[in-house]
């Protein structure tokens, strides 16, 4: 079975005063049911390249996805761990799906920006695909793509014209808006996502 290895995110249990790496299992299952073997990636604090650098050559995934949750910049070492997933998907011409912060982060690698917005945290919402076909998705983020990243270009945009979607035009990269492992979305758009991405 081919792997997909998964970038995850970082929360504070108060609590247990504790740390976690933590994924929401829908995307597990997404992955799963797609005929994939996902695997997940612990947020090295340090030696983050050289860890990469011997799970990639153990397990020799034919993808990445970066999750979604935290806002970049709010964990420097999860940032920096997946800056090294897309440099070494560039040396090897390995597939990425960026999730909504992953999707931020891959136009902020590229020299993108991205600024804040109201109206996109809601259940639901709008968006126009390839060929102006319209989708339902849903929404949970603050933050918009206010510049888009060098070589990337628009795949999806929701009415307000924000970018929801894009591709790189020479790096198999992929970057979504909305959460495919969640509710609200138009089942349509997300079947064979993963499958036209991926090997």
């Amino acid at each position: 079975m081919k792997v997909i290895l998964i970038s995850q995110r970082i929360d504070f249990v108060a609590d247990r005063n504790e740390w976690r790496d933590s994924l929401d299992r829908g995307l597990i299952n997404l992955v799963t049911n797609s005929g994939y073997l996902p695997l997940v990636l612990p947020n090295w604090s340090h030696d983050y390249d050289r860890n990469l650098s011997i799970v990639f050559k153990l397990v020799k995934p034919c993808g990445f996805i970066l999750s979604g949750g935290n806002d970049l910049g709010q964990f420097d070492y999860r940032d920096k761990l997946e800056y090294e997933i897309i440099k070494l998907s560039i040396l090897h011409r390995i597939p990425i799906l960026g999730i909504c912060r992953g999707m931020q982060l891959i136009n902020q690698f590229f020299d993108g920006t991205i600024i804040q917005k109201n109206g996109h945290v809601t259940l639901s919402h709008q968006i126009i695909g390839p060929q102006n076909i319209v989708y339902s998705v849903n929404s949970y983020h603050n933050f918009v793509i206010n510049k888009l990243g060098e070589d990337l270009e628009p795949t999806h945009l929701a009415k307000d014209e924000t970018i929801e979607g894009f591709k790189h035009k020479i790096f198999p990269f992929f970057g979504i808006m909305w959460h495919p492992e969640r509710i609200g979305n138009d089942q349509k758009i997300n079947s064979n996502l993963l499958k036209s991405i991926f090997c």
